[in-house]
């Protein structure tokens, strides 16, 4: 069976510096489910988005190219944004998690989780 891959691309179209308009620049392939969210990072370099693969990724605005791509979660990921400085990353989930992770360090430590603080259950 052929694995449907997911386009992020109008809504998250690379914008163009000095025309102030937004225009798609490229389509950023690599969820192989649905794509539930997605935000610039507070310089503008790179989007992170929340798929129904139950991945995170971290993707570089100027080229498309995937940084980063965090698993940990079990169910859908629902949403995804950066923190005011852009160095942490949070993920809430279906799994019930919010997932804090860094995407300050260039090594291997990158993406690592540093908190799996929250969790939530549904009610019936």
């Amino acid at each position: 069976m052929k694995k449907k891959m997911t386009v992020l691309a109008a809504a998250l179209a690379a914008f163009l510096a000095g025309r102030g308009t937004a225009q798609e620049a490229f389509p950023l392939l690599g969820h192989s489910g649905g794509v539930n969210a997605a935000a610039f990072s507070p310089d503008g370099r790179r989007i992170v988005s929340a798929s129904d693969d139950k991945t995170v990724k971290l993707w570089d605005a100027q080229t498309g190219r995937v940084l980063l791509t965090l698993s940990g979660h079990s169910d859908w990921v629902r949403s995804a944004a950066f923190s005011p400085d852009g160095r942490r990353i949070v993920s809430a989930s279906e799994d019930g998690m919010v997932k804090l992770r860094d995407t300050s360090d260039q090594g291997s430590a990158r993406g690592r989780e540093l908190r799996t603080p929250w969790g939530h259950t549904h009610s019936p």
